[in-house]
């Protein structure tokens, strides 16, 4: 289960501060104004050693389901955090909202929008296996924006870890 006030979070703030400023800084130009919602908490940070694929993509997709329903504190809870891509819920946010940009996108910004009622071409999401442990697989989810599928894609490695896998966000962009 997670914990925010776990020593193991402490420890994970303060190492990933120094590299945060860096993205701080370069995300300041990026002017949007993100709304939050009431934060709900999220306990499923782990999956199963045993996991299927279509496990790790519906773990993938309750991620995106509280992009969606503007819970970035609750996505950013759920996965787990390797310290050199320094993500925060704010840099989440930013990142989507600009498109993957460090400035603003012209025909921005934009928002995570439910699944179920996203239109548009098919979507990307992919697992693939990977033997060199730690890492087990990796992932590639299409994301949906402002009602329609998108090629903004956020990508994932999925690590054998003492309680089980956890699923680590690398990047939000396009490829």
């Amino acid at each position: 289960m997670f914990d925010p006030g776990s020593a193991l979070s402490v420890a994970h703030s303060a190492v990933a501060a120094a590299q945060h400023q860096f993205h701080r800084r370069r995300w300041a130009a990026a002017d949007i104004e993100i709304q939050w919602v009431q934060q709900r908490y999220c306990t499923d940070v782990h999956l199963s050693p045993e996991a299927t694929d279509e496990d790790i993509l519906r773990f993938v997709e309750a991620w995106i389901d509280d992009l969606a329903a503007g819970d970035y504190g609750a996505a950013f809870a759920r996965i787990a955090h390797d310290p050199y891509y320094g993500w925060t819920p704010d840099l989440i946010a930013r990142a989507i909202a600009s498109y993957g940009f460090p400035d603003p996108h012209p025909r921005g910004p934009f928002a995570v929008t439910a699944r179920a009622e996203a239109r548009g071409r098919p979507h990307n999401r992919e697992v693939d296996r990977d033997a060199r442990r730690p890492v087990v697989a990796r992932v590639w989810h299409d994301l949906p924006l402002n009602g329609e599928w998108s090629d903004l894609t956020a990508t994932f490695r999925v690590e054998q870890s003492a309680d089980g896998l956890e699923v680590i966000l690398e990047e939000i962009h396009v490829f």
